[in-house]
């Protein structure tokens, strides 16, 4: 590299990293303030290509612009003679490949934990513009308490359309490749979120889909499904491999529109309980076909059974039924004697004159004619539906009293509980007639589905944050991004048309 090797402009240039064909990392510091910085220099077969050369430099002031916590800043790209660079923040962490190869697979809540933050930079780096296009496990590092920090976003991006590729792929990572990409397209949206999936894959399992030759990986992206994860690690849950699968999908359409939508998906699934159900072998047609058959015998035994219940239950019922016409007959003449008992009793006791009205009615509800004997009616009595008797007594009128007006007062509104003095409170609502997903970006990074008409709180930690809003679809609203401060107990609120800032589409 000659006086690269040790000092340029902006940088001092201290121990070689890796290399590959494409680029050659570099540990060194700013000249300026001595920040640790990683320089990655192009190779110089690359540094004759004009286009190349103006791509590489687009994408980096691009690049420079994002602002995320779990995005490493990258700094302006540089040119010196025959060189051509670009430096970005030392995280001074591992990588996530080095640390998948120490420890072994994740746990489904770290796994969610390490993909939420990456979800999250990719929305706001996808509502930028700016696609990663190599979003590999050597590019994410987990610093203290599993912080993710993502380089190398937009790099890819530069081989497309650069004459000295005209006629190859500038493949770094297969691995993560998605199916379109292997086909011929450039980086894209669902690409990202492709490789987003294999990675969560990766950490729950140990290593990504599909290893081994460049060759077989390529084509195992494009025409062949993955491996359930539930089927290679047992502490991956029914639900958690079926969002995978998803994300994994060959059609881009099949997979969840965003990274937040991923993330919430992941959260609902870690709280599934069904056990795993493992499988040594597939289970020939024909096979089955047998054993579903069932056998002469097994299937006159079940016939048996069958009648038997039949009887059975017919007689029950009717037993049920002769008990309870003996039970209606008893009520029936209960009622008689009680009626008449009534009569004697209001005519020989003195007072007010209650005037008594009995009718006896026929088993239909109707009131027989008049001149039905007594006979008539034990006659009807013990019939299989006996007649009814019923005794109406109509009292004199009461006086009327006054109505009294009543007045039940309305609860008042409960004040909202005080805030925490260690704590903030953002309350965003949702005035629009559609579902709104807001995505929060700070101190504590937070996703959220608010239904029309509703409105959301958080209790977050103080500090600066920016809100991302959109449709789950991304369609019928616009996207709108938002920033504010927090301060300790203090409480906020904003919706959909508070200011903000239109995102670019």
């Amino acid at each position: 590299m000659g006086t690269m090797e040790t000092q340029s402009e902006k940088y001092t240039f201290e121990a070689e990293l890796c290399q590959n064909e494409h680029f050659t990392l570099y540990q060194g510091r700013h000249t300026a303030d001595n920040t640790p910085v990683i320089i990655k220099v192009a190779a110089p077969l690359y540094v004759g290509d004009d286009f190349f050369v103006r791509r590489f430099k687009q994408v980096a002031e691009q690049v420079a612009q994002l602002e995320h916590p779990n995005i490493l800043r990258t700094y302006a790209a540089g040119e010196e003679g025959d060189h051509l660079y670009i430096a970005y923040d030392d995280p001074a962490a591992s990588t996530l490949v080095q640390i998948i190869e120490l420890g072994g697979p994740f746990s489904p809540q770290r796994m969610q934990h390490i993909a939420g933050q990456i979800a999250s930079a990719l929305d706001y780096a996808h509502q930028k513009g700016v696609f990663h296009g190599d979003l590999s496990a050597q590019h994410i590092y987990l610093g203290p308490n599993d912080h993710v920090f993502i380089a190398n976003f937009g790099q890819s991006q530069v081989f497309f359309g650069a004459n000295i590729t005209k006629h190859q792929h500038a493949i770094t990572s297969p691995e993560i490749l998605a199916p379109e990409r292997v086909h011929g397209q450039g980086p894209s949206r669902q690409a990202d979120l492709y490789a987003l999936g294999v990675l969560c894959y990766q950490m729950l399992t140990g290593k990504p889909p599909f290893i081994g030759p460049v060759s077989s990986v390529l084509h195992a992206q494009a025409h062949k499904q993955p491996l359930p994860a539930h089927l290679v690690n047992a502490r991956v849950s029914i639900g958690i491999s079926k969002v995978l699968g998803r994300m994994l999908s060959k059609g881009m359409e099949l997979r969840y529109n965003t990274g937040a939508e991923f993330n919430r998906a992941l959260i609902m699934a870690k709280h599934d309980s069904k056990p795993v159900h493992r499988y040594d072998h597939l289970m020939p047609i024909t096979e089955r076909e047998q054993i579903r058959a069932m056998p002469f015998k097994t299937f006159f035994y079940f016939v048996i059974m069958l009648i038997m219940i039949i009887f059975f239950s017919a007689l029950f019922g009717w037993a049920g039924y002769e008990l309870a016409l003996k039970q209606a007959a008893a009520q029936t003449t209960a009622v008689r004697v009680v009626a008449a008992a009534t009569i004697v009793a209001l005519q020989t006791t003195p007072g007010p004159k209650i005037i008594v009205s009995t009718r006896i009615l026929s088993s239909t509800g109707e009131p027989l004619p008049t001149g039905t004997s007594t006979e008539a009616i034990n006659t009807k009595a013990n019939t299989l539906l006996p007649t009814r008797g019923l005794v109406t007594a109509l009292p004199t009128p009461s006086p009327t009293l006054s109505p009294t007006l009543s007045y039940t007062p309305t609860p008042s509104p409960t004040p909202l509980p005080p805030v925490p003095a260690s704590q903030t409170r953002f309350i965003f609502k949702n005035p629009t007639g559609y579902d709104l997903i807001i995505d929060l970006t700070g101190p504590l990074p937070w996703s959220e589905l608010i239904p029309p008409g509703q409105q959301q709180q958080f209790l977050l930690p103080a500090g600066s944050y920016q809100y991302i809003v959109h449709t789950p679809t991304g369609e019928g609203l616009k996207t709108v991004v938002g920033n504010f401060d927090l301060f300790p107990s203090q409480t906020i609120e904003k919706d959909y048309y508070s200011d903000y800032d239109w995102s670019q589409e």
